[in-house]
């Protein structure tokens, strides 16, 4: 049976089982409160009680020594009369010293006398709803008698019951703020980890790691929260990393393609270029821009190469190369351009550059 509860509430959310826990402690605290003050106050009262009957029946029967010494009951009788001042002494008898009943006393509306028939040991006893208390009686050190005054105790269950109903009612109200303040507790501290948990069934679904979770306290769920926001920017990081590899992965493969389709004719162009070369005459205008062609031909075959190292992913190499015939061949490749524009460019190349 324990073993199913507590497996029932192992399953439960955690939107759950903080309030749940919150109220099971503060409902056994509260009973728990609520019964030392129920089981003290019923002391404290019952001490009370058994205090002022004991006080009434010490002043009764040493106001009844004298009627017992000269064996006057008629005198007796009235001063155990006198507690009839007191509402809630019932019955009171006093017995002489041989243990016989010698005086009583029983209120008008008392149906029953319940004093008991001979003198008890007991201070104190107790029958049904009444308290009975009984005493010796002594005169120059010599016991001449006894009393026995017997109480109602309804009043004393009354007030007992009054008391438990304004305990009953506090502890409602007690109750009932602790209900609010755990619903309240209960935003503050799982609200982060509910929102948590459904951030990552969002990430989980849409594959989108932009979201970030909000933070809303600086204690252990804080650090939660910032590790969690802080696993999702490496994980952005690294997703972009890889977008990013897969773009030049395809560019890659395109480059190798478009540098295959060009390859072939080029050479095609660069070997008719040297047929006509080796054909012309030197120096002569036929010769030089076949040269050209052939030049220009095998730049075109570089960058083929180029991007083929590209697409191969294979580290560059660093060279050294002379800036003034780059700077040339640039400039050769737009003059006829510059011309056809009437735009004359003059260059001015220190021979020191290497």
């Amino acid at each position: 049976m324990i073993k199913s509860i507590i497996k029932r509430f192992m399953g439960l959310s955690i939107r759950y089982k903080v309030p749940l826990v919150i109220m099971s402690l503060a409902t056994a605290t509260l009973l728990i409160i609520f019964t030392a003050m129920v089981v003290n106050e019923w002391f404290v009262m019952k001490e009370n009680i058994e205090g002022n009957i004991e006080a009434q029946t010490r002043i009764i029967g040493a106001n009844s020594a004298a009627a017992l010494v000269f064996d006057d009951t008629k005198a007796a009788a009235e001063t155990l009369s006198s507690l009839s001042a007191s509402p809630h002494i019932v019955s009171a008898i006093l017995y002489n010293k041989k243990g016989k009943p010698f005086a009583r006393y029983m209120r008008n509306h008392t149906g029953k006398d319940l004093s008991p028939s001979e003198p008890v040991k007991e201070r104190y006893y107790y029958k049904g709803n009444h308290l009975i208390a009984s005493q010796d009686i002594s005169f120059d050190n010599r016991v001449i008698g006894s009393i026995s005054v017997t109480t109602d105790l309804n009043d004393f269950y009354s007030s007992l019951k009054r008391y438990i109903a304004y305990i009953t009612v506090i502890m409602i109200f007690a109750l009932i703020g602790v209900i609010l303040l755990s619903l309240l507790l209960h935003r503050l501290i799982t609200r982060p980890i509910v929102q948590l948990n459904y951030l990552m069934s969002l990430i989980s679904k849409e594959k989108n790691y932009s979201h970030r979770a909000v933070k809303y306290t600086d204690d252990e769920i804080g650090s939660l929260v910032d590790g969690f926001n802080n696993m999702l920017s490496m994980i952005q990081i690294h997703q972009t990393e890889m977008i990013k590899s897969g773009q030049l992965a395809s560019i890659g493969e395109l480059s190798a393609g478009i540098a295959h389709e060009i390859n072939n004719p080029i050479n095609g162009i660069i070997n008719y270029a040297q047929i006509i070369a080796n054909k012309s005459e030197k120096e002569s205008r036929e010769n030089d821009i076949a040269n050209r062609i052939i030049k220009e031909g095998n730049r075109i075959a570089s960058i083929v190469s180029n991007l083929l190292s590209f697409s191969h992913q294979d580290k560059g190499e660093k060279a050294v190369v002379p800036v003034h015939e780059i700077l040339s061949d640039s400039l050769e490749l737009t003059e006829r351009q510059l011309l056809k524009d009437n735009i004359i460019l003059k260059t001015d190349v220190s021979p020191r550059l290497p």
